[in-house]
């Protein structure tokens, strides 16, 4: 059985219809106002923006905001404020309240927070305080030296331990300069999650798993020279696939071989498929071993790491859920299967090492386009990367589009 450390970050998609979230060809734009809870005056200058992507701007004088262009998929809308701190609202709320999209804030109370871990207050402390970094720059920045993936105020951080795991959190939000994508991020950081055992510090780093969850505002980076751009989009576009827009362009035109996907439904097949693949093989001499592999992987709802079963003989039929609609230039597709997403990127003939993504729509019913964007419908969606190289180092914004060369 071959295992993977992963990290599994979930995304989950809802889309609702609303008056104030107005369809433009294949975008959308969103308008409100956001204002002080408690004395009802509109905030200024507040910044507003779709979670995990570059489309931002700032409330006026009124705290009125327009965001144009937002992706179909867009489900909620992000508000960062130094006096009123950060909050995140669905739309799907948000314009049940009337043709605008209508916010209040209360300010935000500031405290000092006892922290367990402090640098500077012993020697002892302050060398957790290096190696819980080191855990942090390698496992969520993706980067050892904190060189190409930069952390710029790592005072921010705060670790505690509890139990074998070390949980970090984050009084303001982090500023990381990715510079192998081309990205200043802001970044909201919920928590980080590391299971620190003995085994890792000492020889068994394949037991390890962690986990974290947030949301950045990307801004792009202006290059000081062509190269600096042409390295940037080449290692956007690498970074790009196997993301669930790449795999959804692909699907959309039929073109998942080309696309080197390989789609199989998470957990072991239909047992009377299984039997009968097997009887096949009864005849044959030297037949194969059946083989049941498996990924590992952390389990958010459960709390606990786990094992995703899969067969790699029987690969899931995708195409035969997928159909055309009425709408132009847009497939659905619905299925209730858990499918694993394997994209090679290494050019091997085994699927161990490909890049892997859980993929679930449950009940409901997913439109998708040439771009890959998407909406979901009756249901959430659910796409999580089960490869350990996906890391801010690696992390592109969703409204990110390739550019044909």
């Amino acid at each position: 059985m071959r295992a993977k450390i992963i990290l599994c970050c979930l995304f989950l998609a809802i889309i609702a219809p609303g008056a104030g979230l107005m369809a433009q060809g294949s975008f959308l734009t969103a308008r409100g106002v956001v204002v002080d809870a408690k004395t009802k005056e509109p905030i200024p200058f507040l910044t507003v923006f779709v979670p995990n992507t570059t489309i931002a701007t700032l409330t006026n004088e009124k705290g009125e905001f327009t965001l144009a262009k937002i992706p179909m998929s867009t489900t909620e809308l992000a508000f960062s404020h130094l006096s009123y701190g950060f909050k995140k609202e669905w739309l799907a709320s948000a314009l049940n309240k009337g043709s605008l999209i209508n916010i209040s804030l209360n300010p935000k109370v500031f405290g000092f927070k006892e922290v367990e871990i402090v640098g500077d207050r012993d020697r002892a402390a302050a060398a957790d305080r290096r190696y819980y970094l080191s855990i942090f720059y390698q496992y969520f920045l993706g980067d050892t030296k904190n060189y190409e993936c930069k952390l710029v105020n790592p005072e921010s951080l705060r670790f505690r331990r509890e139990g074998d795991r070390v949980i970090a959190s984050a009084a303001l939000p982090l500023v990381i300069q990715n510079l192998k994508l081309g990205y200043t991020l802001t970044y909201y950081l919920d928590y980080f999650i590391f299971n620190d055992t003995k085994q890792f510090r000492s020889a068994g780093k394949n037991q390890c798993f962690f986990t974290y969850q947030g949301v950045a505002l990307f801004e792009e980076m202006k290059p000081e020279s062509p190269v600096r751009t042409e390295m940037w989009n080449t290692n956007r576009h690498k970074a790009y696939a196997g993301s669930l827009g790449n795999f959804l362009s692909c699907l959309y035109g039929n073109d998942l071989h080309r696309g080197q996907y390989t789609v199989l439904k998470a957990g072991i097949p239909d047992s009377s498929k299984v039997a009968k693949w097997l009887a096949s093989l009864e005849a044959q001499a030297n037949r194969p071993k059946f083989l049941i592999d498996s990924v590992f992987y952390f389990n958010e709802a459960a709390g606990q790491p786990g094992y995703l079963p899969y067969a790699p003989q029987f690969p899931f039929p995708v195409f035969t859920h997928t159909l055309q609609t009425e709408k132009p230039f847009c497939r659905s597709m619905k299925f209730n299967d858990s499918l694993l997403v394997f994209k090679n990127k290494r050019d091997t003939a085994v699927l161990w090492d490909d890049e892997i993504s859980l993929f679930v729509i449950g009940n409901g019913e997913l439109e998708f386009y040439p771009n890959g964007d998407y909406q979901i419908f009756n249901g959430d969606l659910l796409w999580s990367s089960l490869e350990s190289m996906k890391k801010i180092i690696q992390s592109l914004p969703m409204n990110f589009q390739p550019v044909s060369n």
